[in-house]
């Protein structure tokens, strides 16, 4: 039975992935901060077993990779996120915003795939994913706006290209993918795509990675996004 783990599966994408996943035979592995108020995800079956996770607090991924010691795991979808500035003017956004922010989008997803490296060793796949976004490109940045999840996704593509370079003799890829405008509470449920439409795309494009896709960072139409 191949394995996933969703990170921040609680709802939006994470959930959709959870409930694709889990129709399609996988063992699925899906983290919640409040794992008791995951309604929506406990009710999905014993295919997904839920585990507490706060991302942003290295005490808790700690916890969960005692938890899965030993569990080999094929693919690893980081799909935590915060927005804090959604439509902030510039002159209101502060210190602590930018360190909120980058804790979850940055350092989490790094931390966590750091955690699971020896799961993802033991795994057929071998495949880690982090969620990117058009935000992070500095390239098709022609609006401004949202400086705080632009800069932490910019920075999360960053650092999960050096993964890419440092876990490629290893046998291990890690793609950035980038879900399109969905709307989820994210995007205050604005958008082009509803949740299931991106996964599927998303789903499609995780299916055909190789090690030679490792540092790409690919949307859920399989087009590639310049950053």
């Amino acid at each position: 039975m191949p394995s996933v783990l969703i990170s921040g599966a609680n709802r939006g994408l994470g959930l959709e992935f959870a409930r694709q996943y889990a129709a399609d035979g996988w063992l699925v592995h899906a983290t919640a901060r409040n794992p008791a108020g995951a309604d929506e995800l406990s009710a999905l079956g014993k295919q997904v077993q839920v585990h507490r996770l706060d991302i942003a607090d290295e005490n808790s991924i700690h916890d969960l990779a005692r938890t899965l010691a030993g569990e080999p795991l094929d693919v690893l979808i980081v799909n935590s996120g915060i927005h804090r500035d959604f439509e902030l003017p510039v002159e209101t956004i502060g210190r602590q915003d930018f360190l909120d922010v980058f804790a979850v989008n940055t350092f989490g997803p790094l931390a966590l795939a750091s955690a699971l490296l020896p799961n993802l060793e033991r795994g057929e796949r071998k495949l880690a994913t982090a969620m990117s976004s058009l935000m992070s490109s500095i390239t098709r940045n022609d609006w401004g706006t949202q400086h705080v999840y632009r800069a932490s996704k910019t920075a999360l593509n960053a650092v999960w290209t050096s993964l890419a370079r440092e876990w490629k003799p290893r046998g291990i890829a890690c793609v950035l993918i980038r879900p399109g405008y969905v709307r989820t509470a994210l995007t205050r449920y604005q958008g082009d795509l509803d949740p299931p439409e991106s996964v599927r795309g998303l789903r499609n494009v995780i299916a055909g990675l190789s090690l030679a896709d490792s540092g790409r960072l690919i949307g859920y139409d399989g087009a590639e996004l310049p950053w």
